[in-house]
């Protein structure tokens, strides 16, 4: 609470630097949603997309598990805020959870890029989206697939108050394999895959009602 108070005061006497170090600090301490929160917009501030966006995601999940409906809603528009003004690429750095499907555990996606040259890094994972995109924009995601494999791409859309999600899978060359639109709750659409005769890197573009939806992102 202490490097938080310090690091409100040091950013209302624009001292963005200090001001990130204390927050750094109180969020390395107690990683609070109200803190991650603040910080991002610090580093959208100072220029860092990246961590902005990766702050503003993790605060959507501090306020989720948290149970705060009030919360994660003001967390989402800081992730969306950040995630319009920034371009950079974000990694998932985390390890896929053990057990990870479209029912069970699943990571956080990121915000996506807006183009194939800024589309964001992936593991192989169970993902379950954090916000809709507007006006028909889409996002950009990619991933690597080793020589001889098979890249497996399945959806799930949210369980209440589904919107269309669309999903599309492309070539290391952006060209569509495939992709569709699902409608309805809970509805899983048809597999789509590509198999790798050379080590490769893919893309997946979604648009739509991305919040809340399932995306399984597989090797086989």
């Amino acid at each position: 609470m202490e490097e938080y108070q310090r690091g409100l005061a040091q950013a209302e006497d624009q001292k963005v630097s200090d001001a990130i170090a204390s927050l750094e600090a109180s969020v390395k301490a107690v990683p609070t949603a109200a803190a991650q929160e603040t910080l991002a917009l610090l580093y959208q501030k100072a220029g860092e997309s990246r961590r902005a966006m990766q702050l503003a995601g993790q605060a959507v999940s501090t306020a989720r598990e948290a149970g705060d409906a009030v919360r994660t809603a003001k967390a989402e528009r800081v992730l969306s805020a950040v995630s319009v003004s920034g371009s950079a690429p974000v990694t998932v750095s985390k390890s896929c959870p053990s057990g990870a499907a479209l029912v069970g555990p699943k990571l956080d996606l990121p915000p996506g890029g807006d183009s194939f040259e800024s589309a964001t890094a992936l593991v192989p994972c169970v993902y379950k989206g954090a916000l809709d995109t507007q006006n028909g924009q889409w996002q950009y995601y990619k991933l690597s697939v080793p020589q001889g494999q098979t890249f497996h791409v399945l959806m799930r859309t949210r369980d209440a108050n589904a919107a269309s999600t669309d999903i599309r899978l492309h070539g290391p060359d952006g060209g569509m394999v495939g992709g569709y639109s699902a409608f309805g709750e809970s509805n899983v659409a048809k597999p789509i895959e590509y198999k790798a005769e050379a080590p490769a890197v893919v893309f997946v573009s979604v648009s739509g009602g991305v919040r809340g939806s399932a995306f399984d992102l597989s090797l086989r």
